[in-house]
This record gives C-alpha cells, sequence and structure tokens, in this order.
C-alpha cells in the first residue's frame, strides 16, 4: 500500500512540517494542563514526558527530511515507542494524586504522535501502529493510575484513557486512505492524464517520425543500388563488392540506432546529459517512459531553464533494481513552478518505487524501478 506523500510527494497540502507542528501542539498542550493541576514534585516529571512525547514527533520530521529514504516501520515504532515512554513518566508522576483522568494530557500527546505519521504511513501501518500504542496507554493507565481509588476504577480509567489514542488512530487512518485512494483514482483517469502529458504525446510524435526517417534513408540507401543493378541486368563483381560494403553500413547504422537511449530523443536540441553506462534505461516499461518523459519535458519548457544543467542518473541498485536520479543544476522559480511539476510528479509516482522529490531550491528527483509492473 502507498502513503499519501509517496504518491504526491511535493505539493502534498499539509507539506513536510507535520510531526513539527503536533509536537509543538505537546508542548503547548502538555504545559497548559500541567500548571493547570501543578501539583509540586509531579511537575518535574511530567516536564520530562513533555519533552519524550514531543520527541517523536521531532524524530518522524528528521527521518522525512528531503532526499531521505521512505519512512520505515523502525522510525515509526521507534516514534510512537517515545511517545508511549513519556506517558509512562508522566503517569508515574501523577500516582498516588487525585488528578481526574479526564485531565491527563498524555493519552492526547500519544494521539498527535500518531497523527504525526499520517502522510508518510499507509493507513493499514497506521492502523496497527496506533493500536499497539492504544494498548500500552491502557496497560500504562491500569497498572499505575488505575490503583489509586478513582471512581471509575481500574478497567473504566483505562478505558478513558485509550480514547485520543483510538480517535487519533481512527481518523488519521481515514485521512490517509483518503488521500490516498483519491490521488490514485485522479491518476487512473485517462481523460487528466492526457490533459497533463500533451508534451508527452508530441514527444511521441516526434520520435516516431525520427525513427521513419532513418528507415526512409537507409531504404534509399539499398534502393538507389537495386535499381542500378536492374537497369544494367548484370551483376560486376564490383557491384559484388560495392554490396558488401553497403551491407555493412546498413548493418552499422541500424546497430547504431538500436543502441541510441530512448531518453536522447526527448528534446528537440542538443541531447540529453544521460549517465547509463549499463544501458538500464531501456528496461523501463512504456508507462514508466512516458511518465518520465514527461517530467523531463516539463522540467525543460520551464523558462529561462538551462538544459545543459539536466542531468538523468542511471544505474544499478544493490538489490539489482534500477535507480534513477533527475537532477537540475539550477534554482527553480517559485510559486507557478510547484504546480506545474505536480501533475507529472503524480504520474511517474504511480508507475515506479520509492519516489523522492528534494524541497530544496535545486530540483532533484529520485526512484527506483523494480521489473514492469
Amino acid at each position: 500500500m502507498n502513503s499519501a506523500q509517496q504518491l504526491d510527494p511535493l505539493s502534498w497540502f499539509t507539506g513536510p512540517l507535520v510531526p513539527l507542528t503536533f509536537s509543538a501542539v505537546i508542548v503547548v498542550y502538555g504545559a497548559a494542563l500541567t500548571v493547570a493541576n501543578y501539583s509540586g514534585a509531579a511537575t518535574i516529571l511530567q516536564s520530562v514526558a513533555i519533552i519524550l512525547c514531543a520527541s517523536g514527533g521531532a524524530l518522524i520530521h528528521a527521518a522525512t527530511r528531503p532526499m531521505r529514504p521512505r519512512l520505515g516501520r523502525g522510525i515509526s515504532v521507534l516514534a510512537v515507542g517515545i511517545s508511549v515512554a513519556g506517558a509512562f513518566v508522566s503517569a508515574l508522576g501523577y500516582h498516588g494524586t487525585s488528578l481526574p483522568i479526564a485531565f491527563w494530557w498524555a493519552p492526547g500527546a500519544v494521539a498527535l504522535t500518531i497523527a504525526s505519521l499520517g502522510p508518510y504511513l499507509p493507513a493499514r501501518e497506521i492502523i496497527a501502529l496506533g493500536g499497539s500504542a492504544t494498548v500500552a496507554v491502557a496497560g500504562v493507565t491500569f497498572l499505575v493510575l488505575g490503583q489509586d481509588g478513582s471512581a471509575w476504577g481500574p478497567i473504566g480509567t483505562a478505558i478513558i484513557a485509550c480514547y485520543p489514542p483510538v480517535l487519533g488512530t481512527v481518523a488519521t487512518a481515514t485521512f490517509s486512505w483518503a488521500v490516498v485512494t483519491t490521488l490514485l483514482d485522479l491518476s487512473a483517469l485517462p481523460s487528466r492524464l492526457v490533459a497533463s502529458l500533451p508534451a508527452d504525446a508530441h514527444s511521441r510524435r516526434e520520435t516516431d517520425n525520427t525513427e521513419l526517417e532513418t528507415v526512409e534513408r537507409m531504404t534509399a540507401r539499398a534502393m538507389s543500388f537495386l535499381e542500378l543493378i536492374a537497369d544494367s541486368g548484370v551483376v560486376e563483381p564490383s557491384d559484388r563488392a560495392l554490396a558488401r560494403e553497403l551491407a555493412r553500413h546498413l548493418r552499422d547504422d541500424l546497430v547504431i540506432q538500436s543502441e541510441l537511449n530512448w531518453l536522447d530523443s526527448i528534446t528537440d536540441g542538443p541531447p540529453l546529459v544521460v549517465v547509463d553506462a549499463d544501458r538500464r534505461a531501456r528496461h523501463m516499461n512504456i508507462a514508466q517512459r512516458t511518465a518520465l518523459r514527461a517530467l523531463i519535458r516539463a522540467i525543460l519548457d520551464i523558462p529561462g531553464i538551462d538544459q545543459g544543467s539536466l542531468l538523468v542518473d542511471v544505474r544499478a541498485a544493490e538489490d539489482g533494481a534500477t535507480a534513477v536520479a533527475v537532477s537540475l543544476d539550477q534554482e527553480l522559480p517559485e510559486g507557478h513552478t510547484v504546480m506545474h511539476l505536480a501533475p507529472y510528479y503524480l504520474t511517474l509516482a504511480s508507475t515506479v518505487d520509492d519516489l523522492t522529490v528534494g524541497r530544496n531550491k535545486l530540483l532533484k528527483v529520485s526512484f527506483r524501478v523494480v521489473g514492469n509492473r
């Protein structure tokens, strides 16, 4: 399954600051309730707990910075685990006090940490991780705070404490599922794709015309020789030698033509700077070639772009897949450029794996091709 950030890495409206935003909310929320329920020495432990809970979102932010690989399960579990540890420290601080369970801030902080993962994990993984965190919060509440003689009893106290993480898990998973479903449906609409990729259709026609011109040129060379033989009616030894020479040239032209990288035919001007020593680009399927060709042409259509600064690097990955990186050693103009390229990122993301887009001023797009989809 895909996450929202995988399908729309550049223009997804929440941007890259979601985890830090939720961490800030945890600090403000936790500090406000701690001050409102001041209980002497417990405040020190609450401060430590707030720092721990906020650190979960900070870790997620650091792991999802531009040019970092997809957020893994290990980092996700660690971030939520740190937040649950903060809830445990907070529970120890309030153990033996008369704090009403409804005013305990830590379960809400765990819910906010789960929400921080919304852009980066599929709904299924969010449910699994959020469910585990909910069970952990219930256990902490039952063992530490449930024995303090609350009117709700140990089980009732644990159930009340579970409400925020359950709500956060359900809301985050639902939101992730809705975004992913919408983007997948959008990328599957042929009319939308045709409307957003006019440059690619133009490129395909140009490629077909180039191949047709090559075939016509080779056929004309052979036909002129055959016409001379037909007119003379006699095959001389010199004709045989000329035929061998002509066949050799035709074969060389065909070999050169077949070895040309399809990336070389994208532009009208000078060929792109393509690094593909193992010629792995020819193993990309039609959908992948179409999406990548459209993205490159869209980049080159941006006013003021220097074609010579665009580099396409294709090489073998350690696991046998094909790693592709498109980089532009030039600052992109802000604003409309992002919206101009967003449909092409979305289309490319639906055909390749592990698409990442650099959000800094210099453009860099990388992805992996694992077999054919």
